[in-house]
């Protein structure tokens, strides 16, 4: 019989432990392109990763840098970048998420008059 020292097998316990938190958390799932949400949650996806950056400008002291130029909802984006770099109390990556996910919604729903409810 195969018999594992004790710190090895403590070691990879550990391990699994660890590797099994690590992907847990959460990232986005992939959305279908004919999904009737997959617009909505594209740009929100996408507003997310504009207010991360724009939080990370800030707290390293750069300059806004403007968004990607030639995409769909270009002015909202800008828009919530620079809010973002510009507001204090946005202190946090999960903040910062948070934040532009609300904008977001907030945004499509005045865009395309959805109401939220069912």
């Amino acid at each position: 019989m195969f018999r594992l020292p004790l710190r090895l097998l403590v070691a990879l316990l550990l391990g699994l432990c660890v590797s099994t938190a690590a992907l847990a958390h959460g990232h986005p799932v992939a959305v279908a392109d004919d999904d009737p949400e997959a617009p909505r949650l594209k740009l929100c996806l996408q507003a997310e990763a504009v207010a991360l950056n724009a939080l990370g400008d800030r707290e390293r002291g750069l300059p806004l840098r403007a968004p990607p130029s030639g995409v769909p909802h270009e002015a909202f984006l800008a828009a919530l970048a620079a809010r973002v770099h510009a507001e204090p109390g946005i202190r946090s990556p999960k903040f910062a998420q948070s934040f532009a996910r609300g904008q977001c919604n907030a945004y499509w729903d005045a865009q395309h008059g959805d109401s939220g409810a069912p």
